[in-house]
This record gives structure tokens, sequence and C-alpha cells, in this order.
């Protein structure tokens, strides 16, 4: 059903892969930013219990044309976001996806996760090569090229995974120098392209790395850890590819997100952090010195909804969150309960951004003039607001103010 007229126009955004590594984080952040989602998946209970109850699930079978047709919005327009797993179906289910939303004439652009450059000139996953010419041929669309995940180096699981956390152990990278990238990261690139106002001001392709390259070595040993080179059961080529042509450092994911992503080191010490609050049994690090309740605390109370909560009560520091009030139910120390989301006072309080920062994030939204920011704003509320962007910029920053044309990116 089309929307009535002078409804909000704010296209669904379709996920698929929405329970992956970088899929799961975008559907965090979409729904932070009341953006209309609906997540594509063969488990619809598996999907929920990940991206949480009130998510809007589709089962479906990309390799079905018509379970993709009846999974998509209706007479309305929509954006898309692909990340399938590498396996011997991937280009046969993009190219299905591909070819039923460029048939709606509603698919208005699509995001597609590959791979690190350097891995496909090597030649290796080339499904991602031919799904890229086929995205090209058939819809608008953003090539995001990930370096290797921070998530999948010093996460617990994978192949190249690091179970033993801080410990002494090997690693097949240990003195490889990568440019590591979070996933969280790139799902915020994947957002922000997603809800851009002019789809035709995004870029084309985005190569996202870190902003600098680390070993995994001396990540390790930031952290009081000690990591040898180690042996690893995947493919000696990719490996090869992994170990000495990902150290580039892009600055795409700076320019799309308008701040400095997070460093390598950074994330595995916030990863440290969440499993041992998760694994409720350690008193000496936990909320009050008690292991079980923060483990079931964070369970049923995300960071985000906290953070959601305490943003409501129009607090601008650390002293009125303390004097002033708790919310319900949040924890006095929230930075102490979740280490691994904590971004500072001003991110959990959603104080405005100063000037020169906010002037970044706002050029990444694709806005061109003054009018169109107005209606983007009215539009989409909850995008400013958990980007910590003003309303009206032109008041809100008094003499700091230097023009729309300063602001959006567009003075010649």
């Amino acid at each position: 059903r089309a929307p009535p007229a002078g409804a909000p126009r704010q296209p669904t955004v379709v996920v698929a892969g929405a329970t992956g590594t970088v899929g799961r984080e975008l559907v965090r952040i979409l729904r932070r930013q009341d953006v209309p989602t609906v997540a594509l998946g063969r488990d619809v209970l598996r999907a929920k219990r990940m991206l949480g109850i009130k998510t809007k699930c589709k089962e479906v079978d990309l390799g079905d044309a018509e379970t993709i047709k009846a999974a998509l919005p209706v007479d309305e327009p929509f954006r898309l976001f692909v990340a399938t797993p590498n396996g011997p179906d991937q280009l046969h289910l993009e190219k299905t996806l591909f070819d039923v939303c460029a048939a709606t004439n509603r698919c208005e652009h699509a995001v597609k996760v590959s791979t690190a450059t350097p891995v496909l000139e090597a030649g290796l996953f080339d499904a991602h090569t031919r799904a890229e010419a086929l995205l090209a041929d058939s819809l608008s669309h953003t090539i995001l090229r990930p370096s290797l995940y921070a998530q999948t180096v010093f996460g617990e699981h994978g192949p190249l995974g690091l179970p033993s956390g801080a410990g002494d152990g090997q690693h097949v990278l240990a003195d490889a120098p990568v440019a590591y990238v979070s996933a969280v990261d790139v799902a915020a690139v994947a957002g922000r392209v997603l809800v851009s106002d002019d789809v035709s001001r995004n870029a084309r392709k985005l190569d996202l790395t870190g902003p600098a390259a680390a070993t995994v070595a001396e990540v390790v040993s930031k952290a009081g850890g000690l990591v040898k080179p180690g042996t690893s059961p995947l493919p000696a080529d990719f490996l090869r590819v992994l170990a000495t042509q990902l150290s580039k450092v892009s600055h795409d994911t700076e320019r799309a997100l308008g701040y400095s992503p997070t460093a390598a080191s950074d994330y595995f010490m916030r990863e440290l952090r969440r499993r041992a609050l998760d694994c409720g049994k350690n008193d000496k690090i936990a909320y009050n010195g008690r292991a079980v309740y923060t483990a079931n605390y964070r369970s049923s109370l995300p960071f985000d909804e906290v953070r959601r909560k305490s943003r409501g009560l129009g607090l601008r520091c650390r002293e009125d969150y303390e004097e002033l009030g708790v919310p319900k139910y949040a924890p006095a120390r929230p930075a102490d309960m979740f280490p691994d989301r904590w971004l500072g006072w001003d991110d959990y309080l959603g104080v405005r951004r100063p000037y020169d920062e906010g002037r970044r994030v706002a050029r990444t939204l694709g806005i061109a003039s003054e009018l169109r920011w107005y209606t983007y704003a009215l539009d989409r509320p909850a995008v400013l607001e958990d980007l910590r962007l003003p309303f009206r910029p032109d008041k809100a920053y008094g003499d700091a103010w230097r023009g729309w044309g300063d602001w959006l990116g567009t003075s010649v």
C-alpha cells in the first residue's frame, strides 16, 4: 500500500544478511534511528533472538525469487543491504536478489559488502567480483570493500580468532601489519549510505580500513599478553594476501562517517571487557562486584536502550546525571556497566557535537541545500538525534556558524 499523501518519505531498508557480523550491527543502528527495516533470513525465530523481538523479519530463501518478492515492501520505494556469506551458492543468491529488486523499479540504492580490494585483485573470492559487476549493471549502488575485520581476528571464534584473549598463544598473522577495521564501523558506513538524502551523491566504491595498520602481537601486547607466529588451516594464497597486502590505510571510512574509525587495539580492549562481563564469573571487574547480576543486566537491558532513556533527560554532563537523577533501571555508572560500547558522556547523553565535528558528520548525509536539510530533519528526526546534530544548526551554533555551504560541503 502506498503511503498517504504528505506522509514523511523514509524508504524502508531491506537487510539481506541481517544475522551476519555486519548485518546485525546495521539493524541495531537502523532501529536506533527509527528507520523502517525488514530483515531477511531463513530462520525468523533465530533472527528475532539475535536482533530483538520488535525487529520485522521475513523468512526468505535468497535462491527463490518468489519468496524475495513476497518479502519486499509493497508499492513503495526501498533501499537494499546485501552481505551474504562466502560459499558455492553466493553468486547465485546475490544475482537472484539483484534481479528481483531491479525488476520492481522501486529499489533506490543498494549497498553490498564485498571483500578487500587486494583479495579481489589476487583472484580470490571470484563470486564477489562477479556480483559487483552484476550490481553495476542493475542498480544504483555502493560497494563496500572492508579490510580484515577486527572481530574476525580478535574475537573468540573462527579459524582466525583469539579464544585465549590476552593470554599467551599463537596466531598465523602475529607479525603481519594489517589495517583491521571494526564491523561496527562498516555497519555505520552502510547505515549512513542507506539513510542519505540524495543517493546520487553516494560513492560507488569505498575501501574501508581502520586508522592504522597493526600486528596481532602489538595489539595483544598492549593488553599484557604475548602472541607468537603460528599456523592456520586456511588456504596459503589467502593467508599470504592477508599477511602482505592489507597494511595500506584508506581514509574512506573516516570520510564516510565524519570521524575516525575504531583502532584495533581499542576494539580488542573492549572485546576483553565484554568477555569478562558477559561470562558472569569475574566478580573483580563486574559492576559492584556482582558478576552474575552484571551479565544478566547486560543481556536484559542493551546499551542502546539505556542510552536512549538517558538522552531523554536533556542532561549535559556527568555531574548532571549524578546529581539530577538516573533513569529508571539505568546504572549509576554506565561506563562501568558498558565499557565495550562506551563512547563518552557526550555520546551517552546526546550532547550536540561541536561545530567542526558536526559539519563533518552532516556532510555524510548527502544533503545539498538548506531546504533539503529541513525536509530531511522533519522526515528523519531520529537520524539527526542519533548523530547528535541540531535541527537548526544556523541557530544552534551562533557565532561559529559559517553558512549552509560550509555545513553541507556544497561551497564552491
